[in-house]
């Protein structure tokens, strides 16, 4: 992993990001190939991870969908209520980290 930590060192945000990405559909292709012998080109695994990153990027720009909490209730300033999904969707929640360190990576 220090070849990652030292790849990070040299990116901006956004390359990191994108790496993360790519890293991320590498090994969601990995298992298709492993659990359902779906085999992509590269490219597409790299552009699909582009794609997903520019849709979770949109995600992450504020909207006013989510109620916020009353902070005399839980004690806290602000924050986003989870809502349950409208009938015929469902929610996945993805949470990842990269410290500003550059010491590690984690997901959930």
């Amino acid at each position: 992993m220090n070849w990652l930590c030292k790849l990070f060192e040299q990116c901006t945000l956004d390359e990191v990001n994108l790496v993360c990405m790519i890293l991320w559909a590498i090994w969601r292709h990995r298992n298709d190939v492993l659990w359902n012998d779906v085999h992509k080109d590269p490219s597409q695994v790299v552009s699909s991870a582009s794609a997903f990153l520019l849709q979770w990027q949109q995600a992450q720009a504020p909207c006013n969908t989510a109620a916020p909490v009353n902070s005399q209730v839980y004690g806290v300033d602000s924050a986003v209520v989870w809502r349950k999904p409208v009938d015929g969707y469902i929610k996945c929640n993805v949470d990842a980290s990269v410290p500003s360190n550059g010491q590690g990576v984690g997901a959930d």
